[in-house]
């Protein structure tokens, strides 16, 4: 059995656990590689940055033996400790023939399972209900979607599979690297709902919807947090 995995979306946001400086001219460099059409999340990799809140794997399982290999279970091995806040970059969202199977896993809780979804809501256990086999030359796609709303969190997933009569455990990195992601820094606001508390942040840089002026959606600008949260209530309360 071969494996493939890539986290599949550009992040609205990404959080680094230690403050990062970085000079206009580096920030002009980073902004061309990391926003726009053909942005590459590449250089966040490097720097171990973590996605916000959520993640989005797209796992191809290939099968590379004579005899059936059954996948029969899939489970993440994850450390979690308390949310980055060094530095944010924040760019908040605005408004084949091969089997596709969706799975979900809360990495909130102490054991995450993978949960099958529908829509975007989890189903239960899928693992307990039933497994995958593959023929050879035959592609299965997982696309697995892992969140936090509490936690930072790095993990790789481990798929156990039976192969030859005997059960085996694959491990799946993101290119050798863990995958990772964090919960951002919030707060309530009037409304009682939650919103990013950018003060809570050593070093805040601001593009796309980030960039509430819309002078510079496709640059990464430095901005104090404190400055940047009262400017942004401050256009809020005009608007």
């Amino acid at each position: 059995m071969e494996e493939g995995a890539d986290a599949d979306f550009t992040s609205p946001a990404w959080a680094l656990a230690e403050p990062l400086l970085l000079n206009k001219s580096q920030l002009g460099w980073v902004s061309r590689i990391t926003l726009g059409e053909h942005a590459d999340d590449a250089w966040f990799h490097r720097h171990k940055a973590a996605r916000d809140s959520s993640t989005s794997i797209k796992l191809v399982v290939h099968g590379n033996r004579d005899k059936k290999v059954r996948v029969m279970n899939m489970r993440t091995v994850k450390q979690c400790s308390r949310p980055l806040s060094g530095t944010l970059f924040y760019n908040p969202p605005g408004g084949a023939s091969d089997e596709v199977v969706r799975l979900y896993f809360d990495l909130d809780k102490p054991r995450p399972r993978a949960q099958m979804l529908k829509g975007f809501d989890p189903q239960g256990d899928y693992f307990s209900l039933k497994t995958v086999s593959l023929k050879r030359d035959e592609d299965v796609v997982f696309l697995v979607y892992a969140s936090t709303l509490k936690y930072y969190c790095s993990f790789s997933l481990a798929l156990d599979v039976l192969a030859d009569g005997r059960q085996q455990t694959v491990t799946v990195t993101d290119h050798g690297q863990p995958f990772r992601v964090t919960a951002l820094q919030s707060k309530k606001n009037q409304d009682g709902d939650l919103e990013t508390d950018v003060e809570k942040y050593k070093v805040l840089y601001v593009a796309g919807n980030g960039d509430f002026t819309g002078k510079h959606p496709d640059q990464w600008r430095r901005w104090d947090p404190g400055k940047y949260a009262r400017a942004r209530e401050e256009w809020w309360e005009a608007d």
